[in-house]
């Protein structure tokens, strides 16, 4: 690969297809270049953030075990509050039906995608 080449494909990860030829300068390649490595390490440090969550076989722990946890937190914390906490019990309220109802949609999508 000569030096033309490997600079084609540096505009064409950064920007897509026929890059070279869209009139992007060199900075703003290399910015596009620094923004996705920013990502990607963004990425790698949340993935270890959360590998607690993964079980021996490699699964997630499921929404359902998810939320359990994190209901058992909400009360506990609102039951020991000094003050009173119906706005965060309120909120999670709300979350907790949002979510079912996304595993709701999720499961039919599913059963859609199957027909």
């Amino acid at each position: 690969m000569n030096n033309q080449d490997f600079i084609e494909q540096i505009y064409e990860i950064a920007f897509g297809d026929n890059a070279i030829n869209r009139d992007f300068s060199k900075q703003e390649v290399i910015e596009r270049i620094q923004y996705y490595s920013n990502v990607s390490a963004t990425t790698e440090e949340t993935k270890e953030e959360y590998d607690h969550l993964i079980d021996k076989d490699g699964s997630l722990m499921s929404t359902n075990e998810a939320l359990q946890i994190i209901d058992d937190v909400v009360t506990r914390e609102c039951n020991w509050a000094d003050e009173p906490t119906y706005d965060i019990q309120q909120a999670w309220d709300k979350v907790q039906v949002l979510t079912r109802k996304g595993i709701i949609a999720e499961k039919y999508v599913k059963e859609w995608e199957k027909q």
